[in-house]
């Protein structure tokens, strides 16, 4: 048996598909496709129904018949390929793969878009039109570009576990027509002819192509216009952009359904409408007018990745309008609407954050309207937890102090304070850290006090996690015995040796009424670049941790010791890492140029990577059910170790020559280590 990944299921087949994405076996497959006779209860309907080509259409099932043959689809997961003859196979099989596997999308609640698409600079991006309007051309020469193929011709868009829209992509090969094949180059005998009605080949694209799921950012509908004709003489026969709105982005999703033809027919059903509107309303729709016969494809990618620079920069403007309170600017409420704002705030934790800006928003029609209230009422409740949990904390280090227990508070709490309102930094734990001799007190300590402890980790006594009793969701602790886990290695031995524990090195803070202790603001800092190297390393970090480091960093200036800072960072091998990082905090956030030693001021590409990935979430933006695909340390450690002690973080512990083939072969993993090393992080 043979098992693919294709919009987002899993596939199983007793031949073998060319065409598709094959993984290694697995029993949690969702559909079968089964090359043998459609079941009794089809057959009698073809029969009875001989035209061809005809399609039958229920909500447990679809069959269509063709020259070719029969297959019918059922809801369940179970996909017949029936035939006319052997030589007849291969092409009946292309049906499915197109309109069978929509129909299997449509009949379990997402739906297939007949269009190309990639994801470039960490951008979802389908590119749809018309024949003849450049949309095959235009998603190629994306592709040209560095950008990951996800679909020549057909994706699926569904939703995450958080209710986003979701690209799905299909098969990793492209189209082409006999004299495109040929102008490329390719050897016609050694391609697969796969359509016969318009003779073309499928050229297999595994190399370029990604089979996880993408977040969707932009759709963008490209029309050729006639310049000749006088209803197009306003175009002045230059390329000309139009930002769509309301009915007419949900338009540009309905229009290009992969089964418009079979919905014209049997009516548009409601559900599927429902996928549509709520797709467009989370992404950005532009629609591309260009002049026939003038190549300006050139002008057109420049004004994709100009688009897609203006809304990263416009994210960052709202992550400082929140942070300072300030009225956002028409421009970029013009550019992001309510429900994508929701969506930035959400994958990077900072809803409760962005939702102080609601009251500055236009929100002039119902659903806008409706949207924010929604938003109201969950960041109350969040607010409400966060004040719940600084009462539980301050009862907490009360009753620690008269029992001669110190815990030493770190991260997140402690840069809460720095907010406009501690609410406003939401965390879903407490950072405390025990000695290890007071490790067994201050276990029993909580759980005499009300906390149960987690046990599903090897290695309690470095990080253990216990939760409130009375309300898990409330208030989450992780005691720590070491700031670095487990991890060894040369960077380790260098933080081990500043000591930042020891009661020298701990200062004591009052934060929201509440006084605890913590590290002194240059160690803390210091942590805060490793905490965060670590995270950007394994998988990403959230835009939020530019508002934290700017607002640490700006309050605590004085406090900061940056000689030490810089001389344990160059240590660290950071110093790149740490000049681009400061370099946005000064750009955007009004950080002072002072913190950087000799003016080292720099803003280039790799800045702006580094800002790109921030404001995406770095590799965490991907499905988290398929996360370990793109955790290239975690996976591998789960190979070859035990626990996360043998890796450094040094780029010498993991060779990357011993990973599997199915790692090095991985086009997203590979540009994040070209990423990591641009950063000297690897």
């Amino acid at each position: 048996m043979h098992y693919y990944q294709v919009t987002g299921y899993i596939y199983r087949c007793n031949e073998k598909i060319e065409q598709l994405f094959e993984i290694e076996p697995t029993e949690n497959f969702d559909v079968d496709i089964l090359i043998e006779n459609v079941p009794k209860e089809i057959a009698l309907q073809v029969e009875e129904m001989p035209a061809v080509p005809y399609f039958y259409w229920t909500s447990d099932y679809v069959w269509l018949h063709n020259k070719y043959g029969v297959f019918a689809v059922y809801k369940s997961g179970k996909i017949y390929l029936q035939a006319a003859d052997s030589k007849n196979k291969l092409i009946l099989l292309q049906f499915v793969l197109g309109y069978g596997i929509a129909m299997y999308a449509h009949l379990n609640g997402r739906i297939a878009i007949h269009c190309g698409c990639v994801n470039s600079h960490d951008k979802g991006i389908i590119i749809t039109g018309t024949s003849g309007s450049g949309k095959s051309t235009l998603t190629a020469e994306l592709i040209s570009d560095g950008a990951v193929m996800l679909a020549d011709d057909m994706i699926v868009t569904g939703y995450d576990d958080n209710g986003f829209p979701t690209i799905y992509p299909a098969f990793p090969q492209q189209k082409l027509c006999r004299d495109a094949a040929i102008k490329k180059g390719y050897d016609l005998d050694k391609l697969l002819y796969i359509d016969p009605d318009k003779d073309k080949f499928a050229i297999n694209r595994q190399d370029i192509f990604s089979p996880e799921p993408h977040r969707l950012d932009f759709a963008f509908q490209l029309v050729a216009y006639n310049p000749d004709l006088e209803k197009n003489k306003k175009y002045n026969n230059k390329v000309f952009v139009e930002k769509l709105k309301g009915t007419d982005k949900v338009k540009v999703f309905t229009n290009q359904l992969f089964l418009g033809e079979i919905f014209h027919q049997i009516g548009f059903p409601p559900e599927q409408f429902e996928v549509c509107l709520n797709t467009a309303k989370f992404c950005s729709v532009y629609k591309i007018y260009r002049p026939i016969g003038l190549d300006t494809l050139s002008e057109i990618k420049e004004i994709i990745y100009n688009i897609c620079k203006k809304q990263d920069e416009s994210y960052v403007e709202i992550l400082k309008d929140a942070i300072f309170q300030k009225t956002v600017d028409t421009t970029i409420t013009e550019e992001i609407n309510l429900p994508m704002l929701y969506q930035f705030g959400s994958l990077n934790k900072i809803n409760v954050l962005c939702s102080s800006l609601i009251k500055n928003w236009n929100t002039s029609s119902d659903s806008d309207k409706e949207f924010a209230n929604m938003w109201k009422i969950e960041s109350a409740g969040a607010i409400m937890k966060e004040q719940q949990k600084r009462q539980l904390l301050k009862t907490l280090f009360d009753n620690a102090s008269k029992e001669g227990l110190s815990p030493v508070l770190f991260k997140g709490y402690v840069l809460a304070n720095l907010y406009p309102d501690f609410t406003f930094r939401n965390s879903g734990d407490t950072d405390l850290f025990i000695e290890s001799l007071h490790y067994d007190r201050m276990v029993k300590f909580l759980t005499d006090t009300g906390y149960v402890q987690a046990h599903y980790l090897d290695t309690p006594t470095v990080h253990t996690f216990f939760y409130n009793e009375n309300d898990e969701t409330i208030h989450k602790i992780e005691l720590h015995t070491s700031l670095y886990e487990d991890m060894t290695g040369p960077r380790i031995d260098i933080l081990n040796a500043i000591d930042m524990t020891a009661i020298d090195n701990c200062i004591t803070v009052d934060c929201c009424g509440l006084e605890f202790t913590t590290l002194n603001h240059t160690n803390h800092l210091i942590y805060q670049i490793f905490h965060m190297a670590k995270h950007i390393c394994c998988h990403g970090i959230s835009i939020r941790y530019l508002a934290d480091i700017s607002l640490f960093v700006t309050n605590y200036r004085a406090d900061i010791d940056f000689e030490k800072f810089w001389e344990i960072i160059d240590k660290l091998g950071y110093r790149t890492f740490c000049i681009h990082l400061f370099s946005i905090c000064i750009k955007y956030f009004d950080v002072d140029k002072e913190i950087l030693l000799n003016n080292s001021f720099v803003y280039d590409a790799s800045t702006n990577e580094l800002l790109h990935d921030l404001v995406h979430f770095g590799m965490r933006s991907k499905d988290e059910k398929l996360s370990g695909q793109f955790f290239y340390f975690e996976q591998y450690i789960e190979k070859k170790y035990t626990t996360i002690s043998d890796i450094t973080f040094d780029g010498t512990t993991v060779p990357y020559s011993e990973v599997s083939d199915k790692w090095q072969k991985n086009i997203e993993l590979q540009e994040r280590i070209a990423f990591l090393k641009k950063l000297q992080l690897l």
